[in-house]
């Protein structure tokens, strides 16, 4: 739903705070409930976190630092993938080449010419 980006970015803005400093547990909790509800822009935000993309929204915001560097890459190429199946272009793009050159790709994941073809011509 709408409502959880918006209450992230409320975060972001520290509406909720007194003192200048905002809740960033809370907000990247918004964005996810977000992106569960399947809000692309949340979606989008996402995939930047986890991959370490510069992003607009929680643009302080990282990947929890106890995670993996392969849970982040994993995190990432899954909200990507959503982001592409949800026909975002640019995500498209960069799942292509992911599966072009096998950069981006967790452990689980190997580069595929047939999948990033299929990548690729769904951006045509």
């Amino acid at each position: 739903m709408q409502v959880h980006l918006e209450l992230a970015k409320y975060h972001e803005l520290c509406c909720f705070s007194e003192d200048g400093n905002y809740d960033k547990d809370a907000a990247f909790f918004h964005l996810n409930c977000a992106a569960d509800c399947g809000v692309m822009e949340a979606i989008i935000g996402l995939a930047n976190i986890y991959y370490g993309i510069p992003h607009d929204i929680l643009a302080d915001v990282e990947a929890p630092a106890e995670m993996t560097e392969d849970e982040k890459t994993k995190n990432g190429l899954t909200y990507m993938t959503m982001a592409a199946l949800g026909g975002d272009r640019k995500s498209m793009i960069f799942i292509a080449r992911a599966y072009e050159t096998g950069d981006n790709l967790d452990k689980s994941n190997t580069n595929s010419i047939r999948t990033a073809l299929h990548w690729y011509e769904q951006v045509y």
